[in-house]
């Protein structure tokens, strides 16, 4: 693919660094804790926001410099980055094909219908087939690269992109005693852990994972990080007990908890990965497993996917 203008037009329209604010916090919810600091990289972009931004910052730039004609990659009905990387290749004017989990629904929901409006070719393949692909990193290449597409891992999980987080950490204008993040592959909470590292601060990082049964998430932490050239952050936990009915059960409750916290803290946010962030905070909070005068930042990841899929098919 040739060079072109376009990439450095689209990053010119991002917000970085992303803001950090300070909102002080009701006891009720929060127990000790009297004030939370929050880094809004759900601002960065409209569309390719939070964590999508810090994943395509080095990743867009390898698309254009290779000879691909576009890209190759996989999520759910509902994913943040399949929905970041489509827009993103239409401003590259590449191709996207975009592997879903699942048959084809009926009706199309509001993240599908912008994929196909962004000129994302969705293929919809069974589950036996998306594991083949989210499991065997070799075969999906091979796949992509026999329509010279470029393959890029589920979630944006690329070295590329913990490169970007890692950098994001120097936007902090402080040092945290502690940051919770959500957990989706492991990529941004990893990038953070090791940005935190390499400044020799004492940050505790807590990731929380939304997909219950996720342990297995914390041997491909493991494998990012060594194909990386560096060992897990000390640093880093990965907190399990949030993940409610699991993955995408957007239940009532998890609605209401949503407007409460949204309320709260004067943020937009989404049930699936954002609200369970928030749970273990308030938790750790409300059960003092943070000391009274700490410095805690909740990482706004951004994506708003699944809070559109509250209402529509």
């Amino acid at each position: 693919m040739k060079t072109n203008p376009s990439y450095s037009n689209l990053v010119a329209q991002w917000q970085l660094p992303s803001p950090i604010q300070q909102v002080s916090l009701p006891s009720s919810l929060w127990g000790a804790l009297t004030h939370l600091w929050i880094k809004r990289d759900d601002l960065i972009h409209p569309i390719i926001s939070g964590n999508k931004a810090r994943k395509l910052l080095h990743e867009l730039p390898r698309v254009e410099e290779s000879a691909a004609c576009g890209v190759m990659s996989m999520g759910g009905n509902y994913s943040n980055f399949l929905h970041a990387l489509a827009y993103a290749a239409q401003q590259l004017e590449c191709k996207a094909v975009g592997i879903i989990r699942g048959p084809e629904p009926k009706a199309w929901g509001a993240t599908l219908k912008d994929l196909k409006a962004f000129n994302m070719e969705c293929r919809f393949v069974n589950r036996e087939a998306f594991k083949q692909m989210r499991t065997q990193a070799d075969y999906a290449a091979e796949l992509a690269s026999k329509e010279n597409l470029l393959w890029i891992p589920e979630g944006g999980s690329t070295e590329a992109a913990i490169e970007g987080v890692i950098e994001s950490v120097g936007e902090l204008s402080i040092e945290p005693d502690y940051i919770f993040v959500a957990l989706g592959t492991g990529t941004t909470a990893l990038g953070i852990a090791q940005g935190v590292r390499l400044r020799s601060w004492n940050t505790q990082v807590i990731a929380v994972a939304p997909l219950k049964g996720a342990q297995q998430i914390e041997e491909s932490i493991a494998a990012k990080a060594s194909q990386c050239g560096f060992s897990v952050p000390s640093n880093l936990t990965i907190e399990h007990r949030f993940c409610g009915k699991g993955f995408g059960r957007i239940e009532p409750d998890l609605i209401e908890r949503m407007s409460h916290y949204q309320t709260c803290l004067g943020i937009p946010l989404e049930p699936v990965y954002a609200v369970k962030t928030l749970d273990a905070l308030s938790f750790y909070g409300i059960n003092q497993l943070i000391p009274n005068r700490a410095e805690v930042l909740y990482w706004h990841t951004g994506g708003i996917q699944g809070a559109r899929s509250i209402n529509s098919g």
